[in-house]
Formats: structure tokens, C-alpha cells, sequence
């Protein structure tokens, strides 16, 4: 913290302020004719505070606003008398006086205090110009299914294994005649031998009525009703886990009717001590994604505990794909007029259909859809995908066959095209997978330094450690990787992804006889990306393995001299003690060493 004379300085400074405040703003004239502040006069490094906190839509409705808030160096509120007594530590009268420490401090308050200022300008502007951003009345979207996909590698199987027996969450399985437990499966799965996809079970809440043949009751959290497990082998090697969370009716009518909420310009407190003025659909923007990413984050937070795997064992979200269907707005139909939903949509994480769409030849009528962290930086990088579309539109596909599927359109979804959602997510997955193993090799890599500075041998075991798990996982998902893009009578886990145009940029290249944008094929490129990341990782767990063995010999190398130098010092003391002893010992009436003094005085 500050000296004691800086605060002295600071309590001097306020004093003096508040004495001259009147003065040093008297007679200031701008070149309009009325009274200014000082401030605005001196060039201080503050700048024009015209464009200070987030940009309000339309500038008209700022211009208005500002006629009704004043400057905040013409502010009666709170913050404008203490903004003018900062401002004081920043004239050329004074600042050369100040300590810099103390000039910073004050800079960083002025900016704080231009935050609430700002936030008094949003809220003089118009409700029903804030509110501009709200779907229509008649529009609803239902976010009814999340799917989680966890991977078990080889460094992480038994724990896994032993999650699953501790919680028994597969112990009602025998009523569908099934025999071997999870264990078993695991262990015959991984030899080429059993099963590749499987049912480990459905755990149910405990307030839930609806009987599911399979299904354990636990506690869980409460925005689900079920969770569904299934276990899908990859080579021999992987198993992804996956789990499909239905959320209740009740969470679900909850994300409904905060979308359709309009919301006050708030003051935001950072996690850098810093604040920030939102204005109401900046608000709506946050507390929808926050909503949407709550749900993801309690079913991460679910799969963590109870289902771990490689994700987990490195502290990293696995990733989430979720079911969520509109009412009207449906992204695969070309829009005549601008409907003025995009920002609505954009509340929920969907931006990228706008200019891009992925699709499948086995789910018509949805688009996956990943997103963006740079729009919706709620999400802050978590691998976060939609599958969404219009109600109808999906329904459509299903040629009245909904009802065999218990009736609702989302359970029909997540029955029907379970396989390829299995295959969308088992892909998406091992390209996360991908970049995580990437990362961690960073990491020990920019480490290792500081790490095994001193070759010391307790060192190279933590490194050892993580070397070994890394190159077991690396191995296995070399070995598998073909299997997920090559469909095999054993292996069938392909997709097809196609990502193209929107609609509406397709037709205006029709409309303008531009060249046809090509098609790209998803699958294909990913693989690609795969492939040519996992070279380089085998390259480089190559080059670390001999380095690590290089650093290995030189500490041995190392710890062998420094025992021959300690056995040495050990000898020369256990010399020492034996000659000491010698001549402590007593020959007949006197000692050995008043013996040898004599025998050496008598040679002089």
C-alpha cells in the first residue's frame, strides 16, 4: 500500500480542493459562450469523454438522453462533486506534486465515475427503445435435451470404472436381461471383442414419477429430469461417454420467459475489480447465455463427478451440444424482409446461422451450430454447439411418426437420430481431445525448465508421470481416429457435415448471378486437422521423450558424483574419528598420543 505521506498528501489534497473548487472553475468560457470546467480546457490525457463506456443503439436516442442527464462535469449527483475534486490532482498546478501512484489511483476512480455516469444516460433512454431487442409475443424456443460427451482413455479407465460401481449407476441393467456390468463391457470393448455401444443405465430424479425400466434414482440436479448413459467404443482404446439430460418442463418454461423479460441498464462488477455500464439489451444478453451456460456447466459439473474421463482429469468442460426449437423463426427458410430477431437469438448463443449453416442428410430441418466466444463471451471458450430449427419444419420430417416416440417432438429427435448425434458428438469430441493434448504439451514443454532446472531425480518423476498418460492417450487416439471417419461392420460412427451459405446469402447470389459458393465438407476437413495435429504431437512427444532421457542420464550422471563426493567426505571423517580414537587410547599408563609426543620431541 501507500506510504504514510502519500496518504497525508491525499487528505492535504482533498482539503485544498474542496476550497478552491469554486475558484479554479471561475471565469472558464468555451468557445460557445458558457461556463466549462478547467478540466475540459487542460490537456490532462483524459480525452473527450463523449465516447466513455458501451455504445446505446441508435445515436439519436443518446442525443436525447443527453439533453435530460447533464455533462458529469456539470453533474449534481454524487459523482460529479467527487469527480471535480479528482480532477484537482490532475491540474498543471498540481499533478507535478502528486506521487504517481496516488495519479493512477485517481485516474482509475475518474474512469469508475464515468461508468456511472453512463449508466445514468441509459436509463433516461426510452423503455420501449430498449426494449427494441425482445422476440415477438408469438415466438418461443424450447431448450428441452443437452447431450454431454466425456472420453475414457487409458489413463483414466479405472477411475471411471470405479465411479460407476461406487454409485452403481448400471446395477438395474439385469432387468433388461443384460449380465456383464460395466466392467466386463469395458474390458471386452478394449479387446476387440464385445459390445461397441452400449446402455450403462438412466439415473432419474428422486421426485420423478415416470418408471424407466433401466433407471437408478439419485439426486441430481434439479434443472433435469433424467439422464441417460451410453458408452460408445472407439478402436480399441476410447470409449466416449455420453449423457442425455432432459430438462424439466419447469427449467424449460424458465428459459422461455427470461427471453421474453425486458431488463434495466445494470452496473457490472469484473473479476479485474473493475465496473462496467450495461445497457438493457447488453443485460438481456448476459443473463440469457449465463442462463443457457448455468444448465451446461450443472451438467459438466454432474458428468465430473460421476462419469470422469480425460476431459476431467485435466480440468477442462467437456463438451455440450443441446436441443433447443422455435416456434417461428426457422434458419434453413431464405427471409424475405429483416425480421429483427437476430438479437433475440443472439441472447440464446445463436449467431452464426446468419452467415453460415452446418447441416446433416440425417437430421433435415436442424443445424448444428457452435458458439461464438468472441459474441457471446459468456461462454469464455467452453466447447458449446446447438442443434436447433424450426418446430414445424422438423417435425415435418418425421411424416406423423411423432407419436411413436412418446409423443413430443424432442424425444423424437433424440430417439431417432440418437446415432448420429452419437457420431456428431464422438467427433467433435476427439478434435477437443486434440487440442487439450496440444495444450498439455505446451505447457510441460514452456515448464520444463523451471521444473528440472536442478536435474534433480524427484523432478523427472512428475514429468515422467504426465509424459506417460499423455502418451498412452496419444497412442490410443492415433490407433482409433480412423475407425470414428471410416464406417467398418464393426465401427459405425460416420457423419456427414456440410457447412454452406445461409439461406439468405445464397439467394442474394442467385439474385445477383454471383458463382455458387462449393460446399464444404465438415468431416473431411476435421479429419484433416486431426490427422495433421496428431503428427506433429508424435513428433513432439519424440523429441520431449529424448530430451526427458538426456535430462534423465545428466541427473543420474549428476546424483552419482554428488554420492561419490559425499562417500568421500564420509571416509575422510570416518578416518579422522579412527585416528582420534588411536590416540585417546591408553598404552600401558599413559596414552598413545603422549607417546608419540614424546618420541617426536625426542628427535629435536
Amino acid at each position: 500500500m501507500f506510504r504514510y505521506k502519500h496518504w497525508m498528501a491525499i487528505i492535504a489534497l482533498y482539503i485544498l480542493g474542496v476550497f478552491l473548487i469554486r475558484r479554479t472553475t471561475r471565469g472558464c468560457k468555451d468557445l460557445r459562450g458558457h461556463d466549462r470546467p478547467w478540466s475540459q480546457q487542460e490537456s490532462d490525457g483524459m480525452g473527450d469523454d463523449s465516447n466513455t463506456g458501451p455504445a446505446i443503439g441508435r445515436r439519436p436516442l443518446r442525443e436525447q438522453a443527453r439533453k435530460e442527464v447533464a455533462e458529469i462535469e456539470r453533474s449534481t449527483r454524487w459523482y460529479g462533486w467527487i469527480y471535480k475534486i479528482l480532477k484537482l490532482f490532475l491540474h498543471k498546478r498540481i499533478r507535478h506534486i502528486v506521487p504517481t501512484k496516488i495519479r493512477e489511483l485517481v485516474v482509475y476512480y475518474i474512469n469508475v465515475l464515468y461508468q456511472y455516469h453512463e449508466h445514468d444516460v441509459q436509463v433516461h433512454i426510452a423503455p420501449e427503445d430498449q426494449n427494441r431487442y425482445l422476440p415477438n409475443e408469438d415466438e418461443h424456443i424450447e431448450l428441452s435435451h443437452a447431450w454431454v460427451v466425456e472420453i475414457v482413455s487409458p489413463s483414466t479407465l479405472e477411475e471411471f470404472i470405479e465411479k460407476v460401481e461406487r454409485q452403481k449407476l448400471d446395477s438395474n441393467s439385469l432387468l433388461l436381461g443384460v449380465r456383464e456390468n460395466t466392467r466386463e463391457r469395458m474390458v471386452d470393448a478394449r479387446s476387440g471383442q464385445g459390445y461397441t455401444q452400449w446402455s450403462i443405465g438412466t439415473v432419474v430424479a428422486e421426485n420423478v414419477t415416470t418408471y424407466y425400466p433401466d433407471s437408478v434414482r439419485r439426486r441430481i440436479p434439479i434443472e433435469f429430469v433424467s439422464i441417460h448413459l451410453t458408452a460408445v467404443h472407439l478402436g480399441t482404446g476410447l470409449t466416449a461417454i455420453i449423457g442425455d439430460f432432459q430438462v424439466s418442463a419447469e427449467h424449460k418454461k424458465k428459459i422461455d420467459v427470461l427471453w421474453h423479460q425486458a431488463h434495466k441498464p445494470e452496473i457490472i462488477h469484473n473479476n479485474n475489480g473493475f465496473i462496467r455500464a450495461e445497457d438493457g439489451e447488453w443485460t438481456f444478453y448476459r443473463k440469457n447465455q449465463e442462463k443457457r451456460k448455468a444448465l451446461h456447466d450443472e451438467a459438466r459439473r454432474w458428468f465430473s463427478e460421476y462419469c470422469p474421463g480425460f476431459f476431467s482429469s485435466k480440468s477442462r468442460p467437456q463438451l455440450v451440444l443441446d436441443l433447443m426449437l422455435t416456434d417461428k423463426f426457422d434458419p434453413l427458410t431464405p427471409r424475405v424482409t429483416k425480421t429483427g430477431i437476430e438479437s433475440s437469438l443472439r441472447a440464446v448463443g445463436l449467431t452464426e446461422y446468419t452467415s453460415r449453416i452446418t447441416t446433416s442428410k440425417s437430421l433435415p430441418g436442424l443445424t448444428f451450430e457452435e458458439t461464438s466466444h468472441i459474441l457471446c463471451r459468456v461462454f469464455d471458450r467452453t466447447p458449446t454447439w446447438s442443434l436447433w430449427g424450426q418446430h414445424n419444419h422438423a417435425k415435418d420430417e418425421f411424416h406423423g411418426e411423432v407419436h411413436l416416440y412418446g409423443g413430443t417432438l424432442a424425444n423424437a429427435i433424440s430417439h431417432r437420430a440418437g446415432k448420429t448425434i452419437f457420431a456428431f458428438l464422438v467427433q467433435k469430441a476427439t478434435l477437443e481431445m486434440v487440442a487439450v493434448l496440444e495444450s498439455e504439451y505446451a505447457e510441460l514443454r514452456d515448464t520444463a525448465r523451471r521444473r528440472h532446472g536442478k536435474f534433480r531425480s524427484k523432478d523427472l518423476r512428475s514429468v515422467r508421470t504426465s509424459l506417460l498418460s499423455l502418451n498412452l492417450d496419444l497412442t490410443s487416439l492415433r490407433q482409433d481416429i480412423d475407425e470414428i471417419y471410416h464406417s467398418t461392420e464393426r465401427y459405425d460412427l460416420k457423419i456427414d457435415l456440410t457447412l454452406d451459405l445461409s439461406p439468405n446469402l445464397k439467394a442474394g447470389d442467385e439474385r445477383l448471378d454471383r458463382t455458387p459458393f462449393e460446399p464444404i465438407d465438415i468431416t473431411h476437413f476435421d479429419r484433416k486437422l486431426q490427422k495433421d495435429a496428431i503428427a506433429r504431437l508424435i513428433q513432439i512427444d519424440k523429441d520431449f521423450r529424448e530430451t526427458l532421457m538426456t535430462a534423465s542420464s545428466l541427473g543420474a550422471s549428476i546424483d552419482t558424483f554428488k554420492v561419490s563426493r559425499l562417500a568421500l567426505a564420509v571416509s575422510a571423517l570416518s578416518l579422522v574419528v579412527a585416528t582420534l580414537t588411536i590416540l585417546a587410547a591408553e598404552y600401558k599408563t599413559e596414552t598413545v598420543f603422549s607417546h608419540v609426543r614424546d618420541w617426536l620431541f625426542g628427535l629435536f
